[in-house]
């Protein structure tokens, strides 16, 4: 992937970043409760930010591999020690799970791109 298409994609790596790492810190010096982290934030929040990130890769027509980016960060947050690993790496397994239904959910019905009449310099007759 080049260097500007993937500025194009800033919120969305800044996003990852802020809760792969941002949020991990703040739990972790704001000393929520094991329960609360795990329940509230690890499995409700992250995964509802899976979601919007499988829909958001959907929406935009990013590549499939913008997938694991989440997933990865997590997983490298989790090996520095800002989420334990003794259910950390799981949670990275899940979201990418999550993200993945969420992005390949109803694109059955999606036209197929590959196979229509590229007119990005206008409309050209075929031969």
């Amino acid at each position: 992937m080049s260097y500007t298409r993937m500025l194009k994609y800033w919120p969305f790596l800044v996003l990852n970043l802020l809760f792969a790492f941002g949020i991990p810190v703040v739990v972790k010096m704001s000393h929520v409760a094991t329960l609360a982290n795990v329940l509230g934030i690890l499995f409700l929040v992250n995964g509802l930010f899976s979601i919007y990130l499988g829909l958001y890769i959907k929406r935009r027509g990013a590549f499939k591999v913008m997938l694991l980016v989440w997933p990865i960060l997590f997983a490298i947050a989790v090996w520095f020690g800002l989420e334990p690993s003794l259910y950390g790496y799981a949670f990275a397994a899940m979201y990418f799970v999550i993200e993945s239904l969420a992005f390949f959910v109803g694109q059955q019905n999606d036209l197929d791109y590959e196979e229509q009449i590229p007119i990005d310099e206008g409309y050209h007759s075929l031969k």
